[in-house]
């Protein structure tokens, strides 16, 4: 192999260790991930981190009008939209984010590996062949 070739091999490993690094998020949602608000529904599976980042300060904002209009009229009446609480939307939310931001960081991971795998000499590739079928022989 030659530098390029060891190069590449190094990146590869690096982009490896990195995608063994990333913990999978089990979603765990607390609520129907369906919020109407506002006349609006909204679909938290379907929205971008943009939309999801405008929609939690519109919650934010019309949950903290509730509770000073609450506290003005000395209600102890839960609020809640769709049925479930603010701080369960926000949990939701939350977990939508950051289930887009690992999506996208392995899919960075994946092109930049394909990327590295087709600048690789065919001398490599050859040789990456052969270490292949060789753990596989010696694993069995």
């Amino acid at each position: 192999m030659d530098i390029t070739d060891k190069m590449i091999q190094d990146l590869k490993s690096k982009i490896a260790t990195k995608k063994a690094d990333i913990q999978d998020i089990k979603p765990t949602y607390k609520t129907t991930k369906v919020l109407k608000l506002n006349g609006n529904t909204y679909n938290l599976l379907v929205q971008r981190k943009d939309d999801l980042e405008l929609l939690l300060a519109h919650l934010m904002l019309i949950h903290k009008q509730r509770k000073l209009i609450q506290k003005e009229f000395n209600s102890k009446h839960p609020i809640l939209y769709t049925g479930t609480p603010f701080e369960d939307w926000k949990h939701d939310i939350k977990l939508t984010w950051d289930l887009i931001e690992q999506r996208t960081l392995k899919a960075q991971l994946e092109n930049m590996e394909k990327t590295l795998e087709t600048l690789l000499s065919k001398e490599a590739k050859t040789k990456n062949a052969l270490q292949d079928i060789e753990n596989v022989l010696n694993s069995l």
